[in-house]
């Protein structure tokens, strides 16, 4: 039988105990956290499961805005803004937003120049 996780919320271990109808439920062994599972399972197995199975983590990208030029092929030239870059996955936008469109990268403040 496979060991319970510690809870995903205050990392104390976790506690399984059977009720008085007879089935299982599984928490926090922490009194001042709140997680604790509500559902009664009909086998410890089952509740253990429950409790271990967790989300898949999701890896965060940081990445900054380049600021993109382009310049002018009429006879004066010249240097113009055409927005911005990103840094992780180049992608182009006329907006500089929070997260990146083409990687959900989060944004920087800091704008690279």
């Amino acid at each position: 039988m496979a060991e319970l996780k510690p809870c995903p919320f205050c990392g104390s271990s976790a506690e399984i105990s059977q009720t008085y109808r007879y089935t299982w439920v599984v928490g926090c062994s922490n009194d001042n956290c709140p997680c604790w599972c509500g559902t009664e399972f009909d086998t410890k197995e089952d509740a253990m499961n429950f409790w271990n199975t967790r989300a898949p983590e999701k890896k965060v990208n940081y990445a900054k805005w380049k600021q993109h030029y382009y310049t002018s092929a009429a006879p004066m030239g010249g240097k113009y803004e055409d927005g911005w870059i990103c840094s992780c996955c180049g992608k182009h936008s006329y907006v500089r937003k929070e997260i990146c469109d083409g990687c959900d990268s989060i944004m920087y403040e800091k704008v690279i120049k």
